[in-house]
């Protein structure tokens, strides 16, 4: 069953849709009619909560009118709020890959900040807009609960942290606590230089035993150990 995640309906009675990307999704590629049923989800918190409705169509014209067959709330704030940090990348379509994938595991925030062997040492805004649209399919895709927040800083300096990770041995694994950690950095192709680290100042900085990840790799290898 689909599962669609926007703000842009009214709730009275019943929900009205104005949404183009939904209408058309519904009318050419679903072929939806009266009757058919779907999930439409908040994009946007509010009190810490998003709600997944379970509605059935009533009406497709140039809007959609929706009866809302039952409802439920996610309380947001059980999520574990940390942050995976990966560097600017060479390739674009890379990072769209680690924002695409990072979605799907429903990782909470993600940034992406210039280390020193960046090629690139920003994102154009229209490049952020594109990220967030990839993190809307994949949230609907893997029905997650919400939409990570994606950030884009200018320098490691920026980022306020209790406790960085940079990298992992698995012989310290069970001897860690990471209990406290707010960060988690994927370093760049070419690695983190002796500059990356004093901007960083790291509390833990272990080694990824001997192989070489790809970012995407790493980020998604990280969130699971750290969970």
């Amino acid at each position: 069953m689909q599962l669609f995640i926007t703000d842009e309906f009214e709730l009275k009675k019943n929900i009205i849709i104005t949404e183009k990307r939904i209408i058309n999704q519904l009318r050419k590629v679903l072929r939806a009619k009266s009757w058919y049923v779907f999930y439409l989800q908040t994009k946007t918190p509010k009190n810490n909560f998003n709600i997944r409705y379970k509605v059935e169509v009533l009406e497709i014209k140039d809007k959609v009118v929706w009866k809302i067959l039952s409802e439920e709330k996610f309380d947001l704030s059980r999520i574990n709020k940390k942050w995976v940090v990966t560097a600017i990348l060479n390739k674009f379509d890379k990072m769209e890959l680690v924002v695409q994938k990072l979605t799907e595991i429903w990782i909470y925030e993600i940034a992406f900040v210039p280390f020193q062997r960046s090629v690139f040492k920003d994102i154009k805004a229209t490049k952020l807009e594109r990220f967030y649209k990839i993190a809307l399919e994949a949230a609907e895709q893997s029905w997650a609960e919400f939409l990570p927040e994606i950030k884009v800083y200018n320098s490691l300096t920026e980022i306020k942290w209790k406790k960085a990770v940079l990298d992992f041995n698995w012989e310290y694994y069970k001897k860690l606590n990471f209990d406290d950690i707010d960060y988690i950095f994927i370093g760049p192709e070419g690695g983190i230089t002796d500059q990356d680290l004093q901007d960083i100042k790291p509390d833990l900085a272990v080694k990824l035993w001997e192989k070489v990840l790809r970012a995407e790799t790493a980020s998604i290898l990280w969130w699971f150990i750290l969970n």
